[in-house]
């Protein structure tokens, strides 16, 4: 807190984060405080034929660690109800449960998780890949259908932001950054936490309708275009920077 208090600016990823921060002492009200978006440049990149996964199958992406606060469950739970022909992967692995969640490592969330996923009701149709490298992760970005993240809390999201610099249909919870990245019906949808009905209904919508996913997707890349890639982001901190620099001046 120290250091907040004596900057002359912050800079938060997300407006919910600026916010927090100036929740935490008044004296932050006096810095300035600017958004500047986390910003990624997507690379190529490829996936289904690594894990086995036909292309007549709708893909839906998780990417995360395993963690409760990331809201795997409820994805798992919205898998169940679905009636399309799906391939639910799950990215990442490691887990706060333990330490933070004062769960026992026996008792973990990811082995719950893929005890759950065993039952018929998924037919298979789940995979827990772990953790991948870079290209392997961007593979998966380019050949899915949708990215969702359920978070129960969150900072940005940036597996949303991948989502749509890969121009995919994107779901996420009403939390942290991530509603400064979906914009409900246009590139994808905002669920709330903990609710499998509304979060499975939300990929339905997007999954049944072909030309509405095709055209999210498209609006998922333009948003990247506009706010959140590298050279937006380099606009963003050269400007502060030289704001900055004429504040000293």
């Amino acid at each position: 807190m120290k250091i907040l208090y004596a900057s002359q600016s912050f800079l938060p990823s997300t407006g919910g984060v600026s916010y927090y921060l100036m929740w935490l002492g008044r004296k932050l009200k006096d810095a300035k405080h600017e958004v500047v978006f986390v910003n990624m440049k997507p690379p190529k990149a490829k996936f289904r034929e690594r894990f086995g996964i036909s292309n007549d199958k709708k893909l839906i992406i998780c990417v995360a660690r395993m963690d409760k606060f990331k809201g795997q469950k409820t994805l798992l739970d919205a898998a169940a109800a679905l009636d399309i022909d799906y391939q639910l992967v799950f990215i990442g692995n490691g887990s706060f449960s333990k330490d933070v969640l004062k769960v026992k490592e026996k008792e973990s969330y990811g082995k719950e998780l893929k005890e759950k996923a065993k039952n018929e009701i998924y037919g298979g149709r789940v995979i827990f890949a772990g953790a991948v490298d870079r290209d392997l992760l961007m593979a998966a970005y380019n050949e899915c259908d949708l990215v969702a993240l359920p978070s129960v809390h969150e900072g940005f999201g940036l597996a949303i932001t991948e989502g749509m610099a890969f121009g995919k249909p994107v779901i996420g919870t009403a939390v942290g950054g991530i509603p400064s990245q979906i914009w409900p019906g246009v590139n994808g949808y905002l669920v709330r936490p903990d609710d499998p009905r509304s979060l499975s209904d939300a990929i339905r919508h997007i999954l049944k309708n072909s030309e509405l996913a095709e055209e999210m997707g498209k609006n998922s890349k333009a948003i990247f275009e506009r706010y959140f890639s590298a050279e937006r982001g380099a606009e963003d901190h050269i400007g502060l920077y030289s704001r900055l620099l004429k504040f000293r001046g």
